[in-house]
């Protein structure tokens, strides 16, 4: 694998983490939003509908959270990325001229 293709596929990563992240996102936020009357869990049940509510508020919150954190770790690779195309093309032109390539 050349220096080339490993930069191609850290940003390759990074684009299949973001996507994660946006879906996370759109799903926490979908999961932020559903409510269930009280009544929707009958008479017998009355800590049942407040017992939902936290449950569903606690998994909107991981959604969310994990879409913060995918996309951090996107941005960690494209930096990576970076990091390595620029190391790569200053030590290419560090040692400009001190062989011949030969293929």
């Amino acid at each position: 694998m050349t220096i080339d293709v490993a930069i191609e596929a850290l940003r390759e990563d990074a684009g299949e983490w973001e996507a994660v992240s946006a879906d996370l996102a759109t799903q926490g936020a979908a999961a932020g939003g559903i409510t269930v009357p009280a009544l929707a869990f009958g008479t017998l049940a009355s800590g049942a509908a407040a017992a939902y509510e936290t449950a569903a508020s606690a998994i909107a919150d991981a959604l969310v959270s994990g879409g913060r954190e995918t996309a951090a770790a996107a941005a960690t690779l494209r930096h990576v990325a970076t990091a390595y195309q620029t190391s790569d093309e200053l030590a290419a032109a560090a040692f400009a001229g001190e062989w011949e390539v030969q293929e």
